[in-house]
């Protein structure tokens, strides 16, 4: 029998059957080829959806304000009322107009008011580089003027919009009528609360990944930005789909992710805030352990949690002590955003600083409007003393939870020294 004539092996069932290498290559690459394509396209219809979903975004929500021209960008500034001074909204980290719009309103009823957008926020232009808190102020400053706005302005500052107009009320102290800052930012908060940073990191890395998956339309599609406008909040539906639609926009999370990276370096200089002289102050900060429901993380332990809260009472006081002519006030019941969790006791604040600089410029004052003055409890003396909102038992039986902050005797009083 010759090597033609040996019988042919019939594979049976179950048997293995040898597949070149060359052939198991080319069926690896084969699937490498399609789920590249499947990416590709995935990755192309999300950038597609995206750019047409924001386009309708635009069309449905035109600027409440005015596009105001600021060298080269413009700026959206959204202006209520009548009187002086007039009142100006600065934002925190990630924050625009948007967010003072169920107070904006009721303030507008008693002065002048204005809310704006800082560059690459709400309805403002984007620029290439983040802005410093001078370069912030500036444009503020040349906002106001460019939109016939005229001061004296009582700047109110939300967190890291708290180190803004500090800023703005030294370079143009001629247009600063007063100051109210909202659970502000310090200029060494960053170095002080260095043991933090392992939390800070992981909201970078957070911000990194949105700016990355925003131009799919991941955000948008996941509905990530609905819960980022309060529920509590009194606005109307067309005001919350308006908010939500500035935070779908492509460029947001890279402002954002962009402007934390500058505000680390802001808060962490080597030298203490600068004084204001004697210039009306009022600093609130948020009657709740800011770090009370901060689960220890990697590198970052309960010590260092309770030294952070220790050290945040710190920052607050330092603030209140910059001025000869402040007011620290804790608001009760009140986390970080001071302006959504009480926001009629911001109101009393703004009116009451209203008051005294109208007592103060009665030539100036443009308004008529009589501001209704609520009772206060004080705690402390001086420049040391924390003065809350109009007693009620809530607040009084808040106070004795107040401890982490300034543990001193409460006496009642108008919020004047006792």
């Amino acid at each position: 029998m010759t090597a033609t004539d040996a019988p042919t092996r019939i594979h049976q069932p179950g048997d293995e059957i040898d597949v070149p290498p060359l052939h198991r290559r080319s069926r690896a690459l084969r699937v490498a080829w399609g789920a590249a394509a499947f990416a590709v396209a995935a990755a192309l219809a999300g950038f597609v959806y995206q750019h047409a979903a924001s386009a309708v975004d635009d069309s449905n929500h035109p600027p409440p304000g005015e596009r105001i021209e600021v060298g080269d960008h413009r700026l959206h500034l959204l202006c209520q009322g009548s009187g002086s001074p007039t009142v100006v909204l600065e934002s925190g980290l990630g924050g625009f107009s948007q967010e003072w719009s169920h107070l904006q309103p009721d303030i507008a009823t008693t002065t002048r008011v204005c809310a704006y957008d800082r560059a690459g926020y709400g309805w403002s232009d984007s620029v290439d580089e983040p802005k410093t808190s001078v370069e912030n102020a500036d444009d503020l400053h040349t906002l106001l003027a460019n939109g016939g706005e005229t001061g004296p302005f009582l700047l109110v500052g939300h967190s890291l919009g708290g180190l803004h107009v500090r800023t703005f009320a030294l370079r143009y102290p001629d247009d600063a009528a007063g100051l109210v800052l909202l659970d502000s930012s310090h200029e060494q908060q960053t170095t002080r609360l260095a043991m933090l940073t392992p939390l800070e990191d992981a909201q970078l890395d957070g911000l990194s990944m949105c700016r990355r998956l925003a131009p799919l339309g991941l955000p948008r599609l996941l509905d990530l930005n609905d819960g980022a406008v309060p529920s509590t909040l009194p606005i109307s539906a067309e005001t919350r789909a308006a908010w939500v639609s500035r935070l779908n926009q492509t460029r947001f999370c890279a402002t954002v992710r962009d402007e934390f990276v500058a505000a680390r370096a802001e808060t962490s200089r080597a030298t203490p805030p600068p004084g204001l002289g004697d210039l009306p102050l009022t600093v609130l900060t948020s009657g709740r352990d800011p770090f009370a429901e901060q689960e220890p993380v990697d590198g970052v332990t309960e010590e260092d949690l309770d030294d952070a809260t220790r050290i945040a009472a710190e920052l607050q006081a330092e603030l209140a002590e910059l001025s000869t002519e402040s007011t620290h006030r804790v608001i009760a019941g009140a986390g970080h955003y001071i302006h959504w969790d009480q926001p009629a006791e911001v109101v009393d604040v703004i009116n009451d600083a209203i008051i005294r600089w109208r007592q103060d410029d009665p030539v100036e004052a443009t308004s008529d409007v009589d501001i209704p003055r609520p009772p206060s409890l004080v705690v402390g003396r001086g420049l040391d003393r924390v003065v809350l909102p109009p007693a009620d038992d809530r607040i009084v039986d808040d106070v004795h939870d107040l401890g982490w902050l300034v543990p001193m005797d409460v006496v009642t009083g108008s919020g004047d020294d006792p």
